[in-house]
């Protein structure tokens, strides 16, 4: 079974059908995981023997087989019909040497002239971009401008685990793709460990809590991938309290009963609205990720 079946199934049957939309939103908890799915699609919609010979893709990786021009620039990131957005590669960012975690106006004018020129090497012109929530308002608006006239061609593809924090007019416009992998062998050994530090503090006295937010990383991106996890779990808990079975969710089973009876479900989405609170803060606004963190550890 490949990973993201379904969502593969969906998106080459629009494909092949002539039925792809100009722009998708993939969410879900794994951005990484997503991101390299979105490879692969582009891999499928740019690939030279593509329903050649019985083939349907190039398979990077795999010995034996020839791998076609496109795909093996695509796998290096450098294939000249495809832009990837973020914002590590802001102005902002360049300038001060580290991740400022905001993708700037500039940037989605750089896509947008990159759209407005015709494909090279295939038939579509695609944008990748990461972290899709760190755009500014500035940059969502001029964003806008290119959802509401897409080029002939092309596709944009973004990349979020926080789809609420978008403008309800961008999200109308795009075609919204979920992606839940939530069981912990998915995760990554950084996020494990977001978890674990989790299911310690659940109940623990407030000068733990305290510690962990004072030598908590919340730089780069620090900040954000704890909330995802903290997101994902109260998320889970919450199924869990309402009765809701969903092979989708992370494994539960093995926490304690006092931790689910400690929680109620009033309590829970009271948590989760808190985390999307102190996220939009952090994303629209120079809150202090430490004191946000340190709210959020007094509730659970």
């Amino acid at each position: 079974m490949i990973k993201y079946q379904k969502q593969r199934d969906l998106l080459k049957r629009k494909f092949e059908s002539g039925n792809l939309g100009h722009a998708y939103l993939f969410s879900g908890n794994n951005s990484e995981s997503i991101k390299n799915f979105t490879k692969e699609f582009v891999k499928l919609i740019s690939c030279i023997y593509h329903n050649s010979h019985g083939r349907e893709i190039c398979s990077i990786g795999k010995s034996g087989g020839q791998i076609c021009q496109n795909c093996r620039a695509i796998e290096k990131e450098n294939f000249p019909d495809l832009l990837f957005l973020n914002s590590a590669n802001s102005q902002a960012s360049l300038k001060e040497g580290k991740d400022k975690m905001e993708i700037d106006i500039s940037q989605i004018r750089e896509a947008q002239k990159f759209l407005s020129y015709k494909p090279y090497a295939c038939n579509f012109k695609s944008v990748i971009m990461e972290g899709a929530e760190t755009m500014n308002l500035q940059s969502q608006n001029c964003l806008l401008k290119t959802l509401e006239e897409p080029p002939g061609n092309s596709i944009i593809f973004l990349i979020s685990n926080r789809p609420e924090t978008l403008l309800p007019t961008v999200l109308s416009r795009i075609q919204h793709v979920k992606f839940f992998s939530l069981e912990n062998n998915a995760l990554s050994n950084e996020e494990n460990k977001i978890l674990q530090d989790l299911q310690k503090l659940i109940g623990s006295e407030l000068a733990l809590k305290f510690i962990y937010s004072k030598n908590a990383q919340l730089e780069n991106g620090g900040f954000v991938k704890i909330m995802q996890i903290w997101r994902a779990y109260f998320r889970n808990l919450l199924l869990l309290k309402l009765g809701i079975k969903n092979h989708e969710t992370w494994n539960m089973k093995h926490e304690t009963q006092k931790i689910i009876d400690g929680y109620s479900i009033d309590k829970t989405k009271k948590i989760l609205e808190l985390i999307e609170k102190v996220s939009y803060w952090h994303n629209f606004s120079n809150a202090n990720p430490k004191l946000a963190l340190e709210i959020l550890l007094m509730e659970i």
